[in-house]
This record gives C-alpha cells, structure tokens and sequence, in this order.
C-alpha cells in the first residue's frame, strides 16, 4: 500500500516538474522571438529611454539578430562555437547598449544583466563564474 502511494507521489511531482519546465521554456523562447522593436520597446519602458535612445537600441537589437543568424548558418552543428560566439555577441550588444544610456540607465541595466539566466552562471558580471 505505501509503495503504491510513492509510486503516485513521485508521478505526480514529476508531471508537476515536466509542466513547470514546459512553461518555463514557452516563456524564454517567447522572449527570443520578440523582434527588435518589441525587444527596444520593452528595454525602453524599463529604462525610461527617451526616442533616440530607443532608435539606437532598435538599430543594435536588428544588427545583432543578424550577426546571430550568420553565426547559426557559419556554426551548424557545433554547438559549443555557436555558444561562444553567441556569448560574445551578447557582451558586445550590451557594450553597445550601455553607451548609449546615462548612468541612471546604465545602473538599472547593469541589474538587468545581472538578473539574466546566463549573467548569473557566467563571467564577472552575474557575480558567478565557472
């Protein structure tokens, strides 16, 4: 009788994690398939950017969607150039960005990074590190 019912309770947390999981992930990819626009609009509402400022960032968010296909095309298959190359297309759009913004600005995007899966387990800016 006990076996039974750990049997249904590790069912049940498991379907709980796998549902966790999948929303979780509907989520991130919702984010990736933001356009530029979208991407600035929301970088614009959280950082107060004025319409400059937001053109800038819709202009970086275009050319680093670009750069990130060309890396798909150039790396398929190989997951771990893609990566590196991705990681460091990440670093220099976020340089773009942040000379681009006051030091207001600057403060609370450096906490947006600081916030994002990959800023917390990679490199000095999530705190973390390998």
């Amino acid at each position: 009788m006990k076996t039974k019912g750990i049997v249904r309770l590790a069912f049940i947390v498991g379907a709980l994690t796998l549902t966790v999981a999948t929303v979780s992930n509907a989520q991130r990819m919702q984010r990736m398939r933001m356009s530029p626009e979208e991407r600035a609009k929301v970088l614009a509402d959280s950082l107060a950017l004025d319409s400059t400022q937001t053109a800038q960032v819709v202009t970086i968010f275009k050319d680093q969607q670009d750069a990130m296909q060309k890396i798909r095309d150039d790396n398929q298959g190989d997951f771990e150039a893609m990566r590196g190359a991705m990681t460091d297309l990440r670093k220099k759009t976020d340089d773009k960005i942040m000379a681009i913004l006051n030091d207001t600005q600057k403060a609370k995007y450096q906490e947006m990074m600081n916030s994002r899966p990959m800023g917390r387990t990679r490199g000095p800016r999530g705190g973390g590190g390998n």
